[in-house]
């Protein structure tokens, strides 16, 4: 087997032990407004520094990196390939080793080498998730599964693998909801998942999709629904389940266009917890992120925010107000441009994209710094600060 491989393979092997606990959703696009497939993943997991970088691969491809230091917990590529992943269950068994070349082959490596991989070569989610598949079949040596979503403009597939055990769901309609639990039909035979457990994590798929169905518009799934949804608190009862919980670090919503997915595509990054940031509508034409977004500042002010005055606090209606003012903008901005992009004017669409961007960028730190400020001088007493129950 080639290094390359044996990187994979190792990538997958050691998912368990960087799994994060998160929610996430794909919308696909015969339900959602824009007629565009959305991806969403909600981040739970310990405090650390949040960034958002563009990156370029071996091969030259871009894409957007998204997460915790060099750990793409969040990516879409300039090809329209989108990938998050969950943690899943807990195995009972262990993959035989059964190449003896790979017996001391393993190397050390996290479970970012094989998005890095996905991002570099693959031009479809379908791709994407055969490579999941046989690797989890066939390679993974490890006690742990994991949960994945990978889409791209017109496909999207759910994937559970583990030791010895990989499935693959296409999402053919509607939508499709993971937390940290497995679906797809063998997993029983190997899962130590238990049975409380099991109940949160489907309690909180549950009152995702029925917040998702609430917030339809015409019968259609919104990007606005998806970020409601995900600053929803989470609270003891199973019926108040919801992503929003003490763990919960950023989020970011991938909305992936079919016609022109190196420009057009959006993430709405939300670094740090989505009750205390704002969601930045973000087109894939950018060559950079700001310096704020990139060394960890960013993140710092909303860590910040929930430490001094806990969940739905005082704040979050300015955050909110701030959107409700910019995605429409975005959304004019990104058909102007398409416009351009049909006419061959590439410099001009990507320069009138950028402009937008940063406008809307420089408007969200001036208020992140001016909500920073203000909580710093009179924050909610520690006994008045609404907390999230998980």
């Amino acid at each position: 087997m080639s290094l390359k491989s044996m990187l994979i393979v190792s990538a997958v092997a050691v998912a368990a032990a960087t799994g994060e606990a998160c929610t996430s959703w794909v919308i696909h696009p015969s339900v959602s407004a824009s007629g565009r497939m959305l991806l969403h993943k909600c981040r739970d997991n310990k405090v650390g520094p949040l960034n958002a970088r563009i990156v370029h691969t071996r091969h030259g491809v871009k894409w957007m990196q998204i997460g915790s230091g060099n750990g793409p917990l969040f990516v879409v590529s300039e090809r329209g390939v989108a990938s998050v992943m969950n943690e899943g269950d807990t195995m009972s068994v262990h993959h035989p080793n059964t190449d003896p070349s790979l017996k001391n082959a393993r190397l050390s490596v996290n479970c970012s080498v094989i998005t890095r991989q996905v991002m570099d070569e693959c031009d479809s989610a379908e791709d994407a998730a055969k490579r999941m598949v046989h690797y989890g079949r066939n390679n993974l040596k490890s006690a742990h599964g994991n949960t994945i979503l990978v889409a791209d403009p017109k496909r999207a597939f759910l994937v559970d693998f583990g030791p010895g055990f990989a499935e693959a769901k296409e999402v053919t309609g509607g939508f499709a909801i993971i937390t940290n639990c497995m679906h797809l039909p063998g997993v029983e035979t190997v899962s130590t998942r238990d049975t409380l457990t099991l109940c949160r994590d489907r309690a909180r798929e549950a009152n995702v999709r029925a917040s998702l169905q609430e917030r339809r518009v015409n019968g259609k799934y919104t990007v606005k629904g998806t970020l409601e949804t995900s600053r929803l608190r989470c609270e003891v009862p199973l019926v108040r389940k919801f992503p929003c919980r003490r763990g919960s670090l950023s989020a970011v919503c991938f909305e992936i266009d079919p016609e022109f997915p190196a420009q057009l595509t959006t993430a709405y990054v939300a670094l740090g917890p989505p009750q205390h940031t704002i969601y930045l509508p973000t087109p894939m034409s950018i060559e950079k992120f700001p310096e704020e977004m990139t060394d960890g500042r960013w993140g710092e002010l909303a860590y910040k925010l929930r430490s001094r005055e806990g969940f739905d606090h005082k704040y979050l209606k300015e955050f909110t107000d701030y959107e409700a003012r910019i995605l429409p903008e975005h959304d004019l901005v990104r058909e102007e441009a398409r416009k351009l992009l049909r006419e061959g004017k590439k410099d001009e669409a990507v320069k009138l994209l950028n402009d937008c961007y940063r406008r809307h960028y420089e408007g969200a730190w001036k208020l992140l710094l001016e909500i920073d400020a203000r909580s710093a001088a009179d924050p909610t007493p520690e006994d008045k600060r609404i907390k999230a129950s998980f």
